[in-house]
Order: structure tokens, then C-alpha cells, then sequence
């Protein structure tokens, strides 16, 4: 069990139990800009959270039953509710390490389309460039019957 849930007052013991009403909050305002009603939906589903922030979003979808892989280009593993059905990762877009074919949903709400590493590209052609192999690897992961929900909002 993480430690996240640990601090003054009684321990808590279950992912749900260490979601704040913050964090909930927060993780529904994402699901509904990604276009779901409810995490019902999601219930054992695989999911990569692609640019998870504060991974919000990943912590309360595994409360809900799916398995969730969190990543970010910068490490969000404190922020991330560890259990056997959540994962955090530190990795670019594009370059995810997942298996081909391995993800019912792809979503991103928060830098949708990783620049590779690169903090302030010079160029159009860069950041285009990098959006297409982070796309490309979106693909990659996806399972056929797969779905890819981005808010850029």
C-alpha cells in the first residue's frame, strides 16, 4: 500500500478511504471533459493516463475497478495511489513503455502530446513532428476495439 494515505489522525486502508474530496472532485471534472458520465464505464478496463498530473484522474478510476497505467514526463509517483490495479510510469508520450495492443482507453487531459523532452521546441516542424510519434505510439498501445479520449481544454 502507498504511503500517500498516511499522515495525522487515523491511517486510512483503502485506495477509496485516501482520495480527498479535492482529488475526487478534480477526477470528475476530468472525466466529464474526456466525454464519460461515470467511472462506471471504465470498471475493468485497461487505461493509460497520459499526462496524468497529479494522477487524479488514475487514482479514483482504480478505486473504480480499472486498471491504470498513469504516466508522466515527471515523477508523479508520490501523487500515485499504488495498488494492484494502478501504476505509475515516468515516461514521454512518445515513448510509452506498454505492450502493443494492451490498452482499452487511452486518455490525456494535461499535455496531451509530450514533446519527446524537449522543453521549449524552436520550431513548428518540432512540435509536429513530436505529436505525430506520440500519436503514432497511442496507436501502438491501443487495442483494435481501443479508444482514445484527449481534452487539450
Amino acid at each position: 500500500m502507498s504511503e500517500f494515505g498516511k499522515g495525522p489522525g487515523p491511517e486510512r486502508t483503502s485506495p477509496q478511504e485516501m482520495l480527498t474530496d479535492e482529488m475526487r472532485k478534480r477526477a470528475q471534472f476530468i472525466l466529464e471533459n474526456l466525454g464519460f458520465k461515470s467511472f462506471v464505464e471504465l470498471k475493468d478496463k485497461s487505461i493509460a493516463d497520459i499526462g496524468c498530473g497529479r494522477a487524479e484522474f488514475g487514482n479514483l478510476a482504480s478505486a473504480n475497478g480499472s486498471r491504470v497505467t498513469s504516466i508522466d514526463a515527471k515523477d508523479q509517483s508520490a501523487n500515485v495511489i499504488t495498488t494492484e490495479n494502478h501504476q505509475f510510469i515516468q515516461a514521454f508520450a512518445n515513448k510509452i513503455p506498454l505492450e502493443n495492443n494492451s490498452q482499452d482507453f487511452i486518455v490525456s487531459h494535461a499535455g496531451p502530446l509530450s514533446l519527446g523532452g524537449k522543453e521549449a521546441p524552436n520550431s513548428v516542424p518540432v512540435v509536429v513532428e513530436e505529436a505525430k510519434n506520440s500519436i503514432r505510439e497511442y496507436l501502438r498501445i491501443l487495442k483494435p476495439t481501443g479508444k482514445i479520449r484527449i481534452d487539450a481544454s
